[in-house]
């Protein structure tokens, strides 16, 4: 006699969204780029700016609430709210050379369940191109 066990697993999953804009921009070396990002995370009031640098990714800040906290020696700002539904938005001063790379804003709903990043590249024109969303 064969015996079946079924197994049932029920997910709660909760999609969560962070977004970050525009989808291109266009700047010359010298200038500034700013990016936003917004989240539909409840309660959560964090986002985290990096920038991927070969193989290893460059932590660049965090905003609380409308609390900034850059990383100190790096020409970036941070300004706006991370609060859901509202714009947080990174600023890269003097663009150069090295500005041209992958940018990740990202939201971790508490306690962490899921992931959401986004990924954007920045070109040394300044064209931003979103490259893939978890």
């Amino acid at each position: 006699m064969m015996t079946l066990i079924v197994c049932c697993i029920t997910l709660n999953i909760i999609l969560v969204s962070v977004r970050q804009t525009p989808a291109n921009i266009y700047d010359k070396p010298g200038q500034t780029a700013k990016i936003q990002c917004s989240h539909n995370i409840p309660n959560y009031y964090r986002i985290l700016w990096y920038k991927k640098l070969e193989r290893q990714l460059q932590l660049l800040g965090y905003m609380d609430y409308g609390n900034a906290s850059p990383e100190p020696g790096l020409d970036v700002k941070m300004d706006g709210d991370a609060s859901q539904g509202r714009n947080c938005t990174l600023t890269i001063e003097n663009l150069s050379v090295n500005s041209s790379a992958v940018y990740f804003c990202a939201a971790i709903q508490k306690p962490p369940r899921l992931t959401s990043l986004l990924c954007s590249f920045l070109s040394l024109d300044g064209t931003i191109s979103v490259l893939k969303q978890w």
